[in-house]
């Protein structure tokens, strides 16, 4: 696995988990073949999300992923309205729970910008 901690990622953050294609396996640069990343949180703070969303900012503006994901988990609040950074249309937030055995979730509906 390819950390995104090292000095050839100009960042020492280490995301929940990325969909991407190693640049050591596909010879390109760090800031190619990036698909998404994600931003798992449990039971995450108006104050954590926010920190979230300011990691994902960095990973969309450094290494260039077209799309990152927050999800809060065992939670109600996806705290979409509390994005305030410079790429809406990368990001998609939700918030899951579980009753008994039925998953119950709220998300963003996603901006004209993105779809």
């Amino acid at each position: 696995m390819e950390y995104q901690k090292s000095a050839r990622h100009d960042m020492s953050q280490r995301p929940y988990m990325v969909f991407r294609v190693p640049a050591d396996e596909s010879c390109a640069r760090v800031s190619e073949n990036n698909l998404a990343v994600w931003a798992p949180k449990r039971g995450a703070t108006l104050r954590q999300a926010c920190d979230d969303f300011h990691k994902l900012d960095e990973m969309f503006e450094m290494l260039c992923y077209p799309l990152g994901i927050f999800v809060n988990i065992d939670a109600r609040n996806h705290f979409a309205a509390s994005y305030n950074g410079k790429f809406p249309d990368r990001l998609r937030t939700v918030a899951v729970s579980l009753n008994g055995e039925v998953v119950t979730s709220w998300g963003a509906p996603r901006t004209n910008a993105a779809q």
